[in-house]
């Protein structure tokens, strides 16, 4: 297996760190929310 240049190396981290944030961000907000008492987040 040829061993990947380091550009490769930190674009393929770079891509996996955006897919795990968009997969997770949302749900972490989704919980902070979920503590809110009022019906609106942003009062």
């Amino acid at each position: 297996m040829a061993e990947r240049s380091p550009a490769t190396r930190r674009t393929l981290w770079l891509a996996l760190v955006l897919v795990f944030a968009f997969l997770y961000i949302p749900i972490a907000v989704l919980v902070a929310l979920s503590f809110n008492e009022g019906g609106l987040a942003f009062r």
